[in-house]
C-alpha cells in the first residue's frame, strides 16, 4: 500500500502533538523542575565559592563546557579552573531561568550576571547560558553547557 501525503500529514500531526503535550506530563514527575533548579542552584554556588567538589559531583563524565567566548572545556579542565583561584567569583547571580524536561534528560536557559577578579582586574560579566542536564543515579548531572553572548 503506497503512502500519501494525507498519511504523512496524520502521522506528522500525531508527531508534533506527542513532542508539545508529550513534555508537560513530565513536569509534575519526582525529580521534575524543582530538581533540575535545584542542580542549577547548586551549580551557581559551587561556582561562586570555587568548590572543587561540588561541581564535580554535579557533572557527568564527560561534559562539554563551552564558553560564550568559544572556548570549549572538558570536566578536568572547568573544575581545575574553577577551583584554581586564578578567578574569584565576587558575585554571581543567574536570572531567567525556564527549565524544559524530556524524559531522563533537561534543558535549563538562563542570565548569567556576575563580577570577577582575574589577575587583580575586576570583570563584570552578562551572557546567556544553556545547560543539558542527564539523570544519572537519580541525580540531575551536567551533561553539556554552552554559553552565549546576549
Amino acid at each position: 500500500m503506497p503512502l500519501i501525503r494525507r498519511d504523512l500529514a496524520a502521522a506528522g500531526t500525531g508527531l508534533l502533538y506527542a513532542a508539545a503535550f508529550g513534555t508537560k506530563s513530565i513536569a509534575a514527575t519526582p525529580g521534575g523542575t524543582e530538581a533540575v533548579a535545584a542542580a542549577v542552584e547548586a551549580y551557581r554556588v559551587g561556582l561562586l565559592n570555587a568548590d572543587g567538589k561540588l561541581l564535580n559531583a554535579l557533572c557527568a563524565d564527560p561534559i562539554a563546557y563551552g564558553h560564550s567566548t568559544g572556548r570549549v572545556q572538558t570536566r578536568k579542565e572547568m573544575i581545575d579552573e574553577a577551583g584554581s583561584g586564578k578567578s574569584v567569583w565576587k558575585t554571581i547571580s543567574f536570572s531567567d531561568l525556564s527549565i524544559l524536561l524530556n524524559g531522563a534528560n533537561a534543558m535549563s536557559r538562563f542570565v548569567f550576571s556576575g563580577v570577577n577578579e582575574v589577575n587583580g582586574k575586576q570583570n563584570t560579566l552578562r551572557f546567556g547560558v544553556l545547560i543539558v542536564w542527564v539523570r544519572q543515579r537519580g541525580k540531575w548531572r551536567l551533561l553539556a553547557r554552552q554559553g552565549y553572548k546576549i
